[in-house]
């Protein structure tokens, strides 16, 4: 008869997690909180833990036993955070909650992955202890169990997947006071693929993302920051990479920038008649020219990249750094990407700034219509296509020119402009404040393309 080696002997405080649950990359993020911590004075109110053992089926964060004056209750179980509390029998519990995340970052360490259950209330000694201050938020795999019960009340940022600090236990700190207050179960509810933050940041799952083309990406970003920042348009400043994600952070929008100066902005509505068109379609159109006078063609601009401010009366742009081969082919991001793309980029040929010309003409199609259309149904469309045959003749003849299959029978953007249904009755393209800035961004832009010259010729002569 064989007999099974038996498990090395561990301390009651001592946590066992199975293998199969946990993310094995993070190991030498927690064995690294491990060693940080270290150097320091252990923490009075938390378990002192000292290395990380793997085993073929268990992965265990070993505790340093406490010493005769240390750990809950001198050695006896501690009791979880209660709930339904009033305010006053709840004070002395957050307050020892406060002193173990204030002595955490005394030593230049934030979790991120805390919850009510890492907390335990020592009834004895009047005092908070703290367990599993050490995991990362990418410990658990995603999809199963232990992941889905340390995600339910996660700082909104650590669920997006950006990066985060000290404020991530600020929010833990509120859950728990909610938790010792309330008896409701909430939950911190975001978008799997992707979310905004209050910056505009934007997040991609990475499996979605051709890592190849980020290095594309920061020469768009590059590009622009060599000019004044797109008046009507998220300023990005970086990608960051993070095991799961890929984020496009975005400068903040000053006092008076931004969407609605801070509230969100709406999607490009559908069905609208043509004169109510007409002044999205003039803002579109002042976010693409703005683009090209930076010398950058997007190629991969979408009807969902622009939204409408109605506060300020303009349209805003987002996702005009992202190459039409930013998303993995098959993916959802990318069959969505894809939908109604330049027939350029959709053969996979050099493209330029004809493809955007190609994007207005589908954004000025989505708001004269309540039906999506495809690349091979607007190829060459003519006046008796049943997508514009309810059009008045000034619009048809100015889909007509922008969705021609041969970029170079396509119009510019001037050409646009000057186009009798952007002009309308009264022959002006906008009013006359719009054309003020207009000309001052124009002016601007000539001053900055010079400035970039001159920095070109003399970075060539050194």
């Amino acid at each position: 008869m064989s007999l099974s080696p038996s498990p090395p002997p561990q301390s009651v405080h001592d946590i066992v997690f199975k293998k199969r649950d946990v993310s094995t990359y993070t190991i030498s993020e927690v064995e690294e909180r491990i060693a940080l911590l270290s150097k320091f004075r252990p923490l009075p109110s938390a378990d002192d833990y000292i290395r990380v053992e793997v085993t073929p089926l268990r992965v265990v964060l070993v505790c340093k036993p406490p010493g005769p004056s240390k750990g809950p209750n001198h050695g006896k179980p501690s009791v979880p955070l209660p709930r339904g509390l009033s305010e006053i029998n709840a004070r002395p519990i957050l307050r020892g909650v406060l002193r173990c995340l204030y002595a955490l970052h005394r030593r230049r360490c934030a979790c991120g992955s805390l919850s009510p259950s890492s907390f335990t209330w020592d009834e004895e000694r009047g005092a908070a202890w703290m367990t599993r201050h050490v995991l990362p938020p990418t410990f658990f795999v995603p999809g199963s169990e232990a992941h889905q019960q340390s995600r339910t009340s996660i700082a909104p940022e650590i669920a997006a997947g950006v990066p985060y600090g000290s404020p991530a236990d600020v929010w833990t700190f509120g859950v728990v006071m909610l938790h010792l207050l309330s008896r409701v179960e909430l939950k911190c509810h975001c978008h799997p693929r992707l979310h905004r933050s209050p910056y505009h940041d934007i997040v991609f799952k990475k499996r979605d993302v051709s890592t190849y083309t980020i290095s594309e990406v920061e020469e768009r970003i590059a590009l622009l920051s060599k000019f004044r920042p797109l008046p009507s348009a998220d300023d990005y400043i970086r990608v960051e990479v993070t095991p799961l994600r890929v984020v496009l952070v975005c400068k903040p929008p000053g006092p008076s920038k931004g969407p609605n100066h801070g509230k969100p902005s709406v999607p490009l509505p559908r069905g609208l008649s043509e004169i109510n068109a007409r002044p999205i379609l003039r803002g579109v159109l002042r976010c693409l020219y703005a683009l090209h006078r930076r010398r950058c063609a997007c190629g991969s601009l979408s009807p969902s990249s622009f939204t409408w401010d109605e506060e300020r009366g303009a349209a805003w742009m987002t996702r005009h750094v992202l190459p039409p081969t930013f998303f993995v082919p098959g993916s959802e991001a990318h069959q969505q990407s894809r939908t109604s793309i330049a027939p350029e980029i959709a053969a996979g040929v050099p493209y330029g700034s004809p493809a955007d010309v190609w994007t207005f003409g589908v954004v000025m199609l989505h708001l004269l219509s309540r039906v999506e259309y495809e690349t091979e149904d607007l190829v060459d469309t003519s006046v008796v296509s049943p997508a514009i045959n309810h059009l008045s003749p000034v619009a048809v003849s100015l889909l007509i020119q922008c969705l021609k299959a041969d970029p170079a029978h396509r119009p510019t953007l001037m050409d646009l402009t000057m186009h009798p249904y952007l002009m309308g009755l009264d022959g002006d393209l906008s009013s006359s404040s719009d054309e003020d800035d207009s000309a001052e961004e124009s002016q601007s832009d000539e001053e900055e393309e010079d400035e970039a010259d001159e920095d070109d010729s003399s970075s060539d002569e050194d």
